[in-house]
């Protein structure tokens, strides 16, 4: 069972950024069939100090 379904409903569980990292490495073997790529390249592409990232993105943007 997947840990970040959008379509469940709210859990009170405690969810980490590697657990999230874990997920996505996890979701790509599954939909692809190849090797993930490392957990530092679905870190990097995330979240990094270049602001640059998914997760930078949406804590920047304009409402």
């Amino acid at each position: 069972m997947v840990m970040y379904d959008i379509d469940s409903n709210y859990k009170c569980e405690k969810h980490t950024y590697a657990s999230l990292c874990q997920e996505l490495m996890y979701e790509y073997e599954i939909k692809t069939g190849e090797v993930a790529p490392s957990e530092e390249y679905i870190r990097y592409k995330t979240k990094n100090a270049k602001n640059n990232g998914i997760i930078n993105k949406l804590n920047h943007q304009d409402v």
